[in-house]
């Protein structure tokens, strides 16, 4: 099959069939090397760019994006943030220097190799900021190629000029931004630098230097109306300056591209609704509740997301001694009823609320692949039992349970708790389904 396509392909140029048989006839051993050349050196980039793409991926994704699933990205400083899996963000299995070699083969794989060399950067020191301030300088027709730019990692020093501000105004088409800590000095310039993204599909604002936040709501909503194709927002600590707003507070109009959102800032009841308000057609939400009204906002969003909801984590502050004291921390009841008419949830994560053990079999969608839930150890037989039949989340392939500590019971005592985790232990194997029991300080 390969080499009838090599074939194919190398006679459907005539010049190179009629090279092929003038070195043939010279040289019958000629025509392998001569083959391969002349095939290598005319693929065009739709075939070149997933072969070069596979040496530092290890996966060949002919479709340029997987399936859309959030699955976290390990960093070591921020190991709560859940990115989608965007292609932007597809971790790369080996070093792109790989690709080096390949970029100074001839201009056509020069162009093929800089497309994937570029498209995503990622900046974590002073000197990888000068290296490609440089490049980009030296070579501005680079700028074009750059979708991804990320600076989540990267502490800008104070007397450092702002270089990243430059980087992002020459980057004219980035649809990915990620920012990080900064200096308060290097605000103003990355704001003006902001709506020159105008095909932005992506932000994120990781947590800041000393509480010093990127901008305020206004400026942020202000800043949307240059981003027409944003589909991702993501919030951190600190990262939106807090704001008195009352709920009666006008709201903005809807973003029709936007489908992922996190809200990890907890800017208050106002602001959370405004940011509810952005996306009418949500896939993947994460927010922190700290204030028990803000429930029915969450709850509502979702409700209006019913036939788009993939990834639903929702961590409850707003519970606060009910959650380390009582047994009473759990959502109101308009919650779980929802909940089941979610048909293509895959992710759920419940975090600072403990899930009502009855409601095991009732309230959780069989789409569901990612389950993580508190349970008080008591609650682990009522588990087991949904475990043992099959039509219950029949796709699930991870289970997280976190329980309190310290252990903790709902009714007072756990006779048979070592029986009852072996039996999860035991249907989890069965199912093949990935299990971690833990137990929280």
């Amino acid at each position: 099959m390969r080499w009838n396509l090599q074939v194919q392909i190398f006679f459907r140029n005539p010049r190179a069939s009629e090279r092929y048989r003038l070195l043939t006839e010279e040289n019958p051993f000629a025509f392998r090397e001569t083959r391969m050349t002349i095939i290598a050196g005319s693929l065009p980039h739709e075939l070149l760019q997933p072969i070069l793409r596979h040496i530092v991926t290890d996966s060949l994704d002919v479709r340029g994006s997987p399936d859309w699933l959030p699955l976290p990205v390990n960093d070591s400083q921020y190991q709560y943030i859940d990115f989608p899996r965007d292609p932007a963000y597809k971790p790369f299995g080996h070093p792109r220097s790989l690709l080096l070699s390949s970029s100074r083969i001839n201009r056509h794989w020069s162009d093929a190799a800089n497309a994937i060399l570029f498209e995503s950067i990622s900046v974590r020191y002073t000197r990888q900021v000068d290296a490609l301030y440089r490049v980009l300088t030296a070579s501005p027709m680079h700028t074009s190629l750059v979708r991804c730019l990320d600076f989540g990692s990267y502490r800008m020093p104070h007397e450092e000029p702002n270089v990243c501000a430059e980087i992002i105004k020459a980057c004219t088409q980035v649809q990915h931004l990620c920012l990080g800590a900064h200096s308060r000095h290097s605000l103003p310039e990355i704001r003006m630098a902001l709506p020159k993204c105008v095909h932005l599909r992506t932000l994120c604002l990781h947590p800041t230097i000393y509480d010093n936040p990127f901008l305020t709501m206004s400026e942020l909503l202000e800043l949307m109306t240059h981003w027409p194709h944003l589909e991702n927002l993501y919030l951190y600590r600190s990262s939106i300056a807090h704001s008195i707003l009352g709920i009666e507070d006008e709201l903005p109009s809807p973003l029709p591209s936007l489908k992922g959102l996190v809200v990890w800032n907890r800017p208050g009841r106002g602001p959370l609704r405004q940011l509810l308000s952005l996306s009418q057609n949500t896939e993947q939400l994460s927010v922190v509740i700290d204030e028990e009204e803000q429930t029915l906002d969450v709850l509502n969003t979702i409700q209006s997301s019913i036939r788009t909801l993939r990834h639903l984590h929702l961590q409850f502050l707003c519970f606060g001694d009910q959650f380390q004291f009582t047994t009473h921390a759990e959502m109101p009841l308009a919650f779980y009823t929802t909940l089941p008419t979610l048909t293509n949830l895959r992710y759920l994560k419940l975090t600072d609320t403990f899930f009502p053990p009855n409601l095991l079999t009732k309230a959780l969608p069989s789409s569901l692949e990612i389950l993580i839930i508190f349970l008080f150890p008591d609650d682990y037989p009522m588990l087991a039992s949904a475990l043992e039949d099959r039509g219950w989340l029949p796709n699930l392939r991870s289970l997280n349970v976190q329980g309190p500590s310290p252990t903790r019971y709902r009714s007072g005592h756990c006779s048979d708790q070592k029986e009852s985790t072996e039996r999860v232990v035991v249907q989890c194997g069965i199912r093949e389904c990935e299990l971690d029991l833990m137990v929280l300080g």
